[in-house]
């Protein structure tokens, strides 16, 4: 019994090194791009979003929004959540065509990054970017990112964002990769 459970946990010993080992040789850093087109205007979409505070009203992935004491000046926001609370500091407000919000690197989080929001008028309606700078510093997690959809929650976020509008949106993944010749992550 005893060699039993010895091969057992070099086995799963094998396996742990592995998966590390795959995340140690993936770049820390990634950017995705997600892109919708909304029936409402700039004016109309940009106040819902930089309201951090009401995103629970309408965000099905956010549970609670509290204020934080600021940060250098720039507003900070805890977001709670189905994965946890996630500090965000507002770095960049331009009402109604640039949105930048950071979840900083001391946060303790083993991820970091931001996500900027773009809105370009188109006809009568908006056209929404996100595009997510982020990096990833453990590297289990960074495997398991990798593996998953690097569009998911900001494709979420905008399809929920079109039902507190009122009209269904498909969001378009436009790019993936690694974060080169870019401004930096945060």
């Amino acid at each position: 019994m005893r060699k039993v459970s010895l091969i057992a946990a070099a086995i799963l010993g094998g396996i742990v090194v592995s998966l590390l080992g795959a995340g140690l040789l993936l770049p820390a850093e990634h950017v995705a791009v997600t892109r919708a087109r909304f029936d409402a205007p700039p004016e109309e979409l940009f106040p819902v979003i930089a309201d951090l505070g009401s995103w629970a009203s309408w965000n099905s992935a956010v549970k609670e929004v509290r204020p934080e004491p600021a940060r250098d000046g720039r507003p900070v926001f805890v977001v709670a959540g189905q994965w946890d609370e996630i500090p965000m500091v507002v770095e960049v407000e331009e009402p109604p065509l640039r949105l930048v919000t950071r979840i900083p690197e001391d946060a303790g989080l083993g991820f970091s990054g931001s996500w900027t929001y773009e809105l370009a008028a188109d006809g009568e309606g908006t056209v929404l970017t996100i595009t997510e700078r982020g990096r990833v510093s453990n590297p289990l997690f960074r495997l398991l990112v990798r593996l998953g959809d690097p569009h998911a929650t900001a494709g979420a976020f905008l399809r929920d964002l079109g039902t507190r509008f009122g009209h269904p949106v498909e969001p378009i993944p436009i790019s993936r990769g690694r974060a080169r010749n870019r401004e930096p992550v945060a």
